[in-house]
């Protein structure tokens, strides 16, 4: 599987406020892509994708966009109170690290109640690939060996991060503090070990994976 821009194996560290923000449509939020790709040759333009995942800074009410043929799972990152409205009920983002999954071509709307929110985005296309969002309040340790993509982000307290190559290699990513992240593709690495050096420490992880 590779990934929009170096090589799927490599780990690519990110800070959320140093990515490139692009302007929603209807002007109710940013997008900031973190990473994106696709099963084979990799994705030509932002429109080419199987697998997406990127932080929406949402400041208003208003439509999300529909993507057919696509899962969609989101975490709540920052913020409170936002509501994604839709024909079938109400998916609720209360508080830090709230999931929700949904379908791609489900029409939402956003409702704010406690100002601008961050939303963590994964979006997937269902025929051919799947992928996982988990939120963790303290330590983590995961088999990587099998997957095609993870992307970690700490948004609260701080982190420190042991990679364990698959030739037996013990590496470190560096500390994660609030708005740091990493991306990690296959291929190099059997095992990821994230340490909590704060007691509110939390992270949000995706994983993605072929279908």
């Amino acid at each position: 599987m590779a990934a929009h821009g170096d090589s799927a194996s490599a780990l690519q560290r990110f800070a959320l406020d140093a990515l490139p923000a692009s302007q929603w449509r209807n002007g109710a939020g940013l997008t900031r892509e973190i990473v994106r790709g696709s099963v084979g040759a990799a994705p030509s333009d932002a429109a080419s994708w199987d697998w997406r995942i990127s932080v929406a800074d949402i400041v208003q009410a208003g439509p999300f966009s529909v993507f057919p043929g696509t899962d969609r799972m989101a975490a709540l990152a920052c913020g409170s109170g936002l509501q994604l409205l839709s024909a079938d009920g109400v998916l609720r983002f209360d508080a830090l690290g709230t999931v929700h999954a949904f379908a791609g071509e489900t029409p939402l709307v956003a409702a704010l109640s406690a100002g601008a929110v961050q939303l963590f985005n994964v979006m997937v296309r269902r025929a051919c690939v799947r992928a996982g969002l988990c939120v963790f309040h303290g330590d983590v340790s995961l088999d990587a060996a099998e997957l095609d993509a993870l992307v970690v982000l700490c948004v609260r307290g701080e982190f420190r991060s042991v990679l364990h190559g698959i030739d037996g290699a013990v590496g470190l990513a560096g500390p994660l503090r609030q708005g740091d992240g990493f991306t990690l593709g296959a291929g190099r690495h059997a095992a990821v070990h994230l340490q909590a050096l704060a007691p509110d420490s939390c992270l949000i992880l995706a994983r993605v994976e072929r279908a």
